[in-house]
């Protein structure tokens, strides 16, 4: 049975190219053929070993999830050679966790700070001692820095407003003092002349 907590949080899939037998090649060939395929291991956080099943088999199922997209990047990103990235802050790279607590973490399968911060009691003790207080930090910690993210990104919005509006305003100021030389540069005849022409051109 999956952990409840995969309903809010994706489940940690990993993705492992077997040798399985292609029966119909073995049958045609007389001997044992072999082909790749891309198998997905499939562990909930906090909990133990649920699903190994074939990749792709496994992704279509998964079509209607809500973090089909996350499943499917990190199968592109395995086929393609790269690291497949976690949904979420790696438990391994959170200043306020110690080594020790870190390891810890990890060999209970809890791998992100999200994960930590909504596992279950059966989790927690798979963690250990101290598990509740890290499960407390980790919660206060993202609601944090969360609240510390909004207010930046929306500092930063109005610093860039702010800089927009300051670079429109200098370029009329420059538009204006062209303006104003251009007609100074001009002959005082020439200027006489186009007054004279506008006052016909109205009193017609």
């Amino acid at each position: 049975m999956l952990n409840p907590v995969e309903d809010e949080r994706p489940v940690y899939i990993e993705f492992q190219t077997r040798a399985v037998e292609d029966r119909e090649a073995s049958i045609e060939a007389g001997h044992y053929v072999a082909k790749d395929v891309v198998y997905v291991v499939v562990t909930p956080p906090g909990g133990n070993l649920v699903i190994e099943a074939v990749a792709e088999e496994w992704l279509r199922k998964k079509r209607t999830d809500n973090f089909y997209g996350h499943y499917k990047g990190a199968y592109d990103a395995f086929l393609e050679g790269r690291e497949a990235p976690l949904e979420g802050t790696p438990i391994k790279d959170w200043p306020p966790i110690s080594p020790a607590q870190a390891e810890m973490c990890l060999r209970a399968e809890i791998r992100t700070v999200e994960d930590l911060a909504t596992c279950s009691d059966s989790a927690l003790e798979r963690i250990g001692m101290g598990a509740r207080a890290l499960q407390q930090k980790a919660q206060t910690w993202l609601t944090t820095a969360d609240g510390s993210g909004k207010a930046t990104e929306k500092l930063n919005k109005l610093e860039r407003l702010v800089e927009t509006l300051k670079d429109e305003m200098e370029q009329k100021d420059r538009t204006i003092e062209s303006l104003r030389a251009q007609l100074n540069d001009q002959d005082p005849d020439v200027l006489a002349e186009t007054s004279r022409k506008r006052t016909r051109k109205k009193a017609a």
